[in-house]
């Protein structure tokens, strides 16, 4: 038996969620609503099914609005800075406007510019393969985004895949 606590708990969208019972019914596994009570009838399937689109199409109003607010925060000179700023920058809050805007952090925007150096040039006159370019990173001890300096976590190294992102 699964014991969900309402039906848009188990999918916001009518057609994953039927996908999702027949399979779950193919298996013979009940499902309980707790917020919710629908029969095996006609009648059951059918207050479950609106409940289900209703669930659907109030998370397609909240992502409207939500694309809306953030779309009206950038028009409005806002920058959008959801758990932290791009690595080489920091986001600060105006308080006169209540707007995000990005600063460059000089240590990482060296970093930053090291990387680019490093991947077009090289030390040689050879650009670095990405991979080598986080090995010598990690090898000089450079703090990542990850880093305790911005996000209190060991530092572990610079993944090849964070050198790739901040080149493309």
């Amino acid at each position: 038996m699964l014991i969900v606590r309402e039906i848009d708990r188990l999918s916001r969208s009518l057609a994953k969620q039927l996908i999702v019972e027949d399979e779950l019914k193919r298996y013979n596994v009940a499902i309980e609503y707790v917020l919710g009570e629908y029969p095996d009838t006609p009648k059951g399937s059918l207050l479950k099914n609106v409940r289900a689109s209703i669930a659907e199409f109030e998370r397609l109003k909240i992502i409207e609005r939500s694309t809306r607010g953030r779309r009206l925060r950038v028009e409005t000179g806002s920058v959008l800075v959801f758990q932290h700023p791009p690595y080489g920058y920091r986001a600060i809050r105006d308080p006169r406007d209540n707007k995000y805007h990005l600063i460059i952090e000089g240590r990482e925007a060296d970093v930053v510019q090291m990387i680019f150096s490093w991947y077009t040039a090289g030390d040689n006159g050879k650009p670095m393969a990405i991979r080598e370019i986080a090995r010598r990173l990690t090898t000089l001890g450079i703090p990542t985004a990850q880093s305790p300096i911005r996000r209190r976590k060991r530092h572990t190294g610079w993944p090849h895949s964070t050198v790739r992102k901040l080149l493309y």
